[in-house]
């Protein structure tokens, strides 16, 4: 699984690479990614589209990495589902 980071999140960065993915600075690599993972408030400085992330056509998994383990996070990027929001029990 290609995966692109973004922001400071070293740590993440590392882990999932050791454990086998192979890992991309957001902005520097023009390939086909699977996912993007941020840290806190990193995606509100960008600009993502299909263009710059060459997701094809079932788009690109996006993860906030705040406040999660790196095995939190692999865990997502297996299910290939993310549901941040909290929407107080609304829409069950």
């Amino acid at each position: 699984m290609t995966i692109s980071i973004m922001g400071d999140i070293p740590n993440v960065a590392t882990e999932l690479w050791q454990r086998g993915h192979k890992i991309v600075k957001y902005g520097q690599y023009s390939g086909h990614i699977d996912a993007i993972i941020y840290g806190g408030s990193g995606l509100a400085r960008t600009n993502v589209t299909a263009e710059n992330t060459a997701g094809g056509r079932d788009g690109v998994l996006m993860v906030n990495a705040e406040g999660k383990t790196v095995e939190e996070l692999e865990s997502i990027l297996k299910m290939g589902v993310y549901t941040p929001l909290d929407l107080g029990g609304k829409f069950t």
